[in-house]
């Protein structure tokens, strides 16, 4: 989940959030909350890079809660993949 502070709300400190696991469901999900200060004073392409990496970041997490609850994770091949998405997501220029 991505929390983004602005007029409308405020989600709390910047960083990574809520990590739940939910075995018997087979769903790993985390909150990334990005305050306004961290992104306010970014340019358009800042911003895009700071998402990228804390979805990079948030991946990581959840794949190291994952691993510590004894499940395998093909690591290199979703570090592969992940890469690879947002890379391509940094390529494509911001409209507006």
């Amino acid at each position: 989940m991505l929390r983004i502070d602005g007029s409308l709300d405020k989600f709390g400190e910047e960083g990574l959030a809520r990590l739940r696991f939910a075995r018997a469901r087979r769903y790993i999900t985390v909150d990334i909350q990005i305050p306004e200060t961290a992104w306010q004073p970014r340019s358009p392409h800042q911003r895009k890079e700071y998402i990228a990496q804390q979805v990079k970041s948030a991946i990581l997490s959840c794949v190291q809660r994952l691993q510590k609850d004894g499940l395998s994770v093909q690591k290199d091949v979703l570090s592969f993949e992940v890469n690879a998405a947002t890379s391509e997501f940094l390529a494509h220029a911001i409209d507006g």
